[in-house]
């Protein structure tokens, strides 16, 4: 798995030349950081949108692969939609995999405030500090009497996969809380079964007859250890 470092905070000045220096600087930082991968707004095609292969050229030089650009929509819809063309043409210009489009929808020609859902605010919550491989632990120490008490915490990198496992731990504990049980319908998220049928119908359809289906056991017991879950396999072996 690669993890794209997003650079749109170098990039203060909407003057053309002095955003491409930033841009510049903020691909050579990435890089230093380790990132081989990077992505940013996709506004910077105003200030390469005449000569897209500076900006091709520009990645080379940095060693790095550009490989998202966010654009915006906005309350007035037409225009939107063109400016997203063209700035999917332009990622097609300059190699860009891909493109991923936002709804600003709050600011000046929007709602002042996000709008949100107070019973949101009882939802159960786990704090992850992401890009945690370039602090040191005694950051990392500084840090964490500032986070939010009560909440879960983990300290993670998908880089270097610190904490990742811990993170794991931490999500299926709170899924399979008392208070995370769903009412009337499964007694846990975690525990919910899922429809194969779908995938039933593809493997018959692709000449495969293995039998998806199970029998949903609902034990009083957690499963503490895989090695506490037993299982049978029943292939038959191909005799070809």
């Amino acid at each position: 798995m690669k993890a794209a470092y997003t650079g749109w905070t170098w990039i203060t000045n909407r003057e053309p030349e002095a955003a491409k220096n930033q841009l510049k600087q903020a691909f050579q930082e990435c890089k230093f950081l380790g990132y081989d991968t990077v992505e940013n707004f996709a506004f910077i095609r105003d200030y390469y949108a005449d000569d897209p292969q500076a900006l091709v050229d520009l990645t080379k030089e940095c060693g790095v692969d550009l490989v998202n650009l966010y654009g915006h929509f906005t309350f007035d819809v037409e225009e939107a939609i063109r400016i997203a063309k063209e700035q999917i043409d332009f990622c097609a210009a300059v190699g860009v995999k891909w493109y991923n489009c936002q709804n600003a929808g709050f600011g000046d020609d929007g709602p002042s405030e996000r709008p949100t859902n107070p019973e949101m605010l009882d939802k159960q919550r786990v704090l992850a500090v992401t890009k945690c491989d370039m602090l040191d632990q005694e950051l990392m120490d500084e840090i964490d009497p500032t986070l939010p008490e009560g909440i879960p915490h983990i300290f993670i990198s998908a880089v270097s996969g610190m904490g990742i496992s811990t993170l794991k731990d931490i999500l299926w504990e709170e899924l399979n809380k008392e208070s995370n049980k769903i009412e009337g319908k499964v007694d846990s998220i975690a525990h919910r079964a899922k429809d194969l049928s779908h995938l039933q119908e593809e493997l018959k359809e692709e000449g495969e007859d293995e039998d998806l289906s199970y029998e949903y056991v609902n034990d009083d017991e957690d499963i503490e250890n895989l090695e506490d879950f037993e299982y049978e396999e029943d292939w038959e072996e191909d005799k070809k």
